[in-house]
């Protein structure tokens, strides 16, 4: 008797440290929500689901080394399946929020890479003659041929990280036939994610990014040698089930709706390179004579 009490108080322990090692991750990503939110966020996530995976293979482990042959022999009540239940769908959460977190991490370094690619296309376009609107070292009010230049430069730098969703209709003019004669050049047959994968993931680039350039510190005109503030913002698509629609609700201020698909959701992502002007004309002044 005094044996199967003991065997009750162990049982009901075990129960009680799974539920705490199982739940606390779970814990631990509400308060990161509360607090943090872009890149910190999703380094946040992922720590603490590699952290509570770990904790709950360490538990799972300890409670099946303390089960016997015949204790496992003698269970007719399901414990082990119960266990296994009630571990699965949180186990499975916290790999999906782990996945997702990796990707918004890529991500990030992906749009910190555009913003250096927007801000190098800067300061050669910036000096750039390019009609009687934007002259040397003058930009237009955005959408120009200026701005829309070094946008294309983040745009390309996205492209391998951006969705490929069927929804999105896929982008030819640019992509596809450069691509298809690469491979026409070495006697191959282009591969279908030409048309299939590229073409959409180079269409969401383009329609979820978008560069904002300083003014000038003199409000006018760019001067030689100024340095150029070039900022980025991709909406980077949530792509994991579950796990991206939590990332959205705990990072409500990034989160934004896309426009194809069915609810799909995606985190905007924001970053900022300066560079110095070349301040270098590609054209000849014409001479002026008295």
């Amino acid at each position: 008797m005094a044996q199967a009490r003991g065997q009750s108080r162990d049982s009901r322990r075990a129960v009680l440290l799974g539920l705490a090692v199982v739940l606390w991750p779970l814990a631990g990503v509400a308060v990161a929500g509360m607090f943090l939110s872009g890149l910190a966020l999703a380094v946040a996530v992922a720590a603490v689901s590699g952290l509570g995976l770990a904790g709950i293979v360490v538990v799972l482990r300890a409670i099946a080394c303390r089960r016997t042959v015949a204790s496992i022999v003698a269970d007719e009540g399901g414990g082990a399946m119960l266990e296994f239940v009630m571990v699965l769908p949180i186990a499975l959460m916290l790999v999906l929020l782990m996945i997702q977190s990796s990707l918004l991490m890529v991500g990030n370094v992906c749009v910190n890479y555009a913003a250096y690619c927007a801000a190098r296309a800067a300061v050669v376009t910036v000096p750039q003659y390019a009609g009687v609107e934007e002259p040397h070292n003058v930009v237009g009010l955005s959408p120009t041929a200026k701005t829309e230049r070094i946008r294309r430069a983040a745009v390309w730098a996205v492209t391998p990280v951006s969705c490929s969703s069927p929804d999105l209709p896929p982008r030819d003019a640019e992509l596809n036939a450069p691509l298809a004669n690469l491979f026409d050049e070495y006697a191959a047959t282009p591969p279908t994610w030409i048309g299939n994968i590229i073409s959409r993931k180079r269409e969401y680039a383009d329609r979820y990014t978008s560069i904002e350039l300083a003014a000038p510190a003199n409000g006018a005109v760019y001067a030689d040698n100024e340095n150029l503030a070039v900022t980025v913002q991709h909406t980077f698509y949530l792509a994991v089930p579950y796990a991206g629609w939590l990332f959205a609700k705990m990072d409500s201020d990034n989160r934004e709706n896309l426009d194809f698909g069915a609810g799909e959701l995606g985190l905007v992502i924001r970053a900022k390179q300066v560079l110095t002007n070349e301040g270098v004309a590609d054209f000849v002044a014409p001479d002026t004579f008295e």
